[in-house]
């Protein structure tokens, strides 16, 4: 079943694209906040879907594009501009203290990461039928093979190939 021209109009801590249908709530895989798509829906249950951007119609004033879309299967938010990240993780964290925990707050500082590239001083990898390293997604059901990640800290891109090697 295919969804046509709905509008993102949130994402959840997982990445996903949060729309509003006459079917119910979508959860959307590659859509950001403020895309307009058509959705393939995967799973229909009673209150919500998911599925899965079949076509862009109109990209996001957020989305910048400017890493390859596997990437976003391992970090969600790669692709929005920084600014809307900060402020929907912070959305998010205020979200999941009323939920959680019943502490209602108005607003919180998020402190912008100076440098949001090569931060990560960690990843986890694991290897693939052909016993190459990749990244996991979808809880390990597919993995990406990456040669570089730009998240990663520059020395972990650069000892990636020894590792590959033996």
């Amino acid at each position: 079943m295919e969804l046509r021209n709905l509008e993102i109009i949130d994402n959840t801590n997982e990445g996903l694209g949060v729309a509003k249908s006459e079917e119910g709530i979508v959860f959307v895989k590659g859509g950001l906040v403020g895309d307009i798509v058509d959705v393939e829906i995967t799973q229909k249950k009673k209150k919500f879907s998911n599925g899965f951007v079949k076509k862009y119609l109109k990209y996001s004033e957020y989305r910048e594009n400017l890493y390859d879309e596997k990437l976003t299967d391992i970090y969600h938010f790669i692709n929005l501009k920084y600014e809307k990240e900060l402020e929907l993780k912070k959305k998010m964290f205020l979200d999941s203290l009323r939920k959680n925990i019943g502490i209602e707050l108005e607003n919180v500082e998020i402190l912008e990461n100076k440098n949001n590239l090569n931060y990560r001083n960690k990843i986890e990898l694991k290897t693939n039928e052909n016993f190459e390293l990749c990244y996991c997604v979808d809880n390990g059901e597919s993995k990406i093979k990456l040669e570089n990640c730009p998240l990663s800290d520059e020395s972990i891109n650069e000892f990636l190939p020894f590792l590959q090697e033996n």
